[in-house]
């Protein structure tokens, strides 16, 4: 105030981060965006022909300010792999920042730090949302993301089997494989069998052993999902069953009258059976047998 009452006029300075405004006599202090701390001010006041100041200090009070997360990515990798994210985050009071992400149903994320991993269980694909936080302690910022597992083909399981047949029958054996995706599988032959041939529709498989072979047998298979393929094999018990013998071409027999002749029978057995012989007919001519003669 003025004792004589002059007109005052006031003018003040000072004051880098506090920006104070003068309009009358009313005095308004505006700090800059996030600052906090003491300012000196000197205020003038004159009026017109003398001035008298005087100087006082302004504070702004710290707050605590929301970190900022910065932008995060989709995320994609693919089935049975792993990915693997850095996060950043900024807090203008300097504060530690720790990073959080909510869990998946299927797909599982780990944060370490700043850097966060994720898997997915044995062939699964698909896509899901995850929540990614930063947080000062009081105050979070938060982001939705999209992580996605693509499919990649797997290749097919083949089955073993066995089948069993008796000597000289052909058998007919189911093949069977299994494929994760779903995908349409073919057949087809691999190594032939050993004593027999094999040959493959859809998936049956017609094993026909060598004519009088008995004994164990394999033959390999393939299944193929168009991409790739897996094999396995498959066992034949070939069961024996006896063969007729065959007797060798015996030779018509001529001799003199009241003397004897002779004549030698062979025979063959495809199993080694041991063989006997047997001769009938004949009413004026008497036949024995000796051995083989």
């Amino acid at each position: 105030y003025d004792i004589e009452g002059d007109e005052l006029i006031f003018e003040i300075s000072g004051g880098d981060q506090i920006i104070a405004t003068l309009s009358g006599n009313d005095l308004t202090f505006t700090p800059n965006q996030d600052f906090n701390g003491s300012e000196s001010f000197t205020i003038i006041v004159n009026d017109g022909d003398l001035e008298d100041s005087e100087i006082f200090t302004v504070t702004i009070l710290a707050v605590n300010d929301a970190p900022v997360l910065a932008t995060v990515s989709d995320v994609s990798f693919n089935e049975d792999g792993l990915a693997n994210a850095s996060l950043l985050g900024s807090d203008v009071d300097g504060d530690q920042l720790t990073f959080s992400i909510t869990e998946g149903t299927d797909i599982v994320a780990v944060v370490d730090g700043s850097n966060v991993s994720f898997s997915a269980p044995l062939n699964f694909n698909g896509s899901e949302s995850f929540t990614v936080s930063v947080t000062d302690g009081e105050y979070t910022d938060s982001q939705t993301i999209t992580v996605t597992v693509i499919t990649v083909n797997d290749a097919p399981i083949a089955n073993a089997a066995a089948g069993t047949t008796a000597e000289d029958q052909s058998v007919v054996i189911n093949l069977s494989g299994s494929d994760i995706d779903g995908d349409n599988l073919t057949f087809s032959l691999g190594d032939d069998a050993t004593s027999g041939s094999v040959s493959i529709d859809g998936s049956l498989a017609t094993y026909t052993p060598n004519i009088d072979f008995n004994g164990s047998d394999s033959f390999t298979f393939s299944v193929s999902d168009g991409e790739y393929s897996a094999s396995a094999s498959v066992d034949v018990d070939v069961t024996a069953v006896n063969d007729a013998p065959v007797l060798a071409l015996v030779s018509d027999v001529s001799f003199d009258e009241d003397q004897g002749g002779s004549t030698n029978l062979s025979g063959s057995d495809v199993d080694g059976d041991d063989l006997s012989y047997n001769i009938i007919g004949g009413f004026e001519i008497s036949a024995s047998l000796s051995g083989a003669d």
